[in-house]
């Protein structure tokens, strides 16, 4: 059973709640919604059987998107918190928030705590290549890290790709302003022999044209430089399509392109939305949590919880306490 936080994120709850329906509608898995119970009763569109699938648990405080962590985790009685207590008390296998990634990260470390070895958990998100996809860490959680925190990073992100995903020997790749060992900054230099030493499957420096091009299954930066690439990846997507429906696409030899060509693009917009991803797993916390974009919308959140669902089956947390994060030799 997964438990969700019905009043996270900028279209919570109706879209949250419509996302849950679509879920379990879709997979008969079960779900808890956290949150304002009146609030999420009038956004269900479906009746009968599905709700039997759906537990509502109300939590009266709503952490907003705007919100310090440290005010955040002060709200005990709120969604976040309720929620990740239930995975603490072993009542859910995993909490899923679209809200205010800082709190529920904070929160999440509070409430849960780290794994052992673990100093610091990280976000990681797939983004689309030109041969699937690759998984990007850190996407944000941390914006100033040491060498030994981004070996940290690409353990966690070996073990949840070797599990999750079945990828025997992930490739990873060091996230830098070029592709020679001796590129980046301080600490780039520093990270690169560590990984270079200790990594499997480390196949050096990349530069920002290789990210998308699927040459490495895993790509490694720290908090600050991650959350760049991925929201600017997310803006030029976006760019790309409007400037083809406001450039391309218009006039009567427009129009016609666009019908011959709406079947592929509708395709390529598909690999490159988000929504299609769902959400992005916090590692290092002893407890499975899923951060999903603020602007989520049904789509994302049914995505995100069958993601979510998967990695809850696979078995990852298991090994990801078995690893290894000593950098030092004893």
């Amino acid at each position: 059973m997964l438990v969700v936080d019905a009043m996270g994120g900028d279209y919570a709850p109706r879209e949250i709640v419509l996302g849950v329906q679509d879920f379990v509608e879709e997979t008969g898995e079960k779900i808890i919604l956290v949150g304002r119970e009146e609030e999420i009763k009038k956004e269900f569109t479906k009746k009968g059987k599905i709700l039997g699938y759906i537990e509502i648990i109300n939590a009266d405080e709503v952490v907003t998107m705007e919100e310090k962590p440290t005010v955040a985790l002060k709200k005990k009685e709120s969604s976040v918190w309720k929620g990740l207590q239930l995975v603490r008390e072993g009542v859910a296998q995993g909490f899923f928030s679209a809200g205010n990634t800082g709190a529920v990260m904070a929160s999440a470390v509070l409430c849960l705590g780290k794994i052992n070895g673990i100093d610091r958990p990280a976000i990681i998100t797939p983004l689309p290549t030109l041969t699937g996809q690759t998984f990007l860490i850190d996407a944000g959680a941390n914006v100033d890290v040491k060498p030994e925190n981004l070996f940290q990073f690409t353990v966690m992100a070996q073990v949840y790709l070797k599990t999750a995903y079945q990828i025997k020997n992930p490739r990873v790749a060091l996230l830098s302003n070029g592709e020679e060992e001796g590129k980046g900054n301080d600490l780039i230099k520093k990270t690169y022999p560590i990984l270079k030493e200790k990594i499997s499957g480390f196949i050096g420096n990349i530069d920002g044209k290789d990210i998308f091009r699927g040459v490495a299954d895993i790509i490694v930066a720290d908090g600050f430089v991650g959350n760049i690439v991925l929201k600017t990846g997310e803006g030029l997507a976006e760019s790309i399509f409007v400037l083809l429906k406001n450039e391309v696409f218009t006039g009567f030899k427009g129009s016609l392109g666009g019908l011959i060509l709406r079947e592929s693009l509708q395709k390529i917009k598909k690999r490159l939305d988000y929504a299609e991803y769902g959400g992005a797993p916090l590692l290092g916390v002893n407890g499975i949590v899923f951060i999903a974009h603020g602007r989520s919308r049904r789509l994302a959140v049914r995505n995100g919880l069958k993601v979510m669902t998967k990695a809850v089956q696979s078995g990852f947390i298991t090994e990801l306490i078995k690893g290894d994060f000593n950098v030092r030799e004893d």
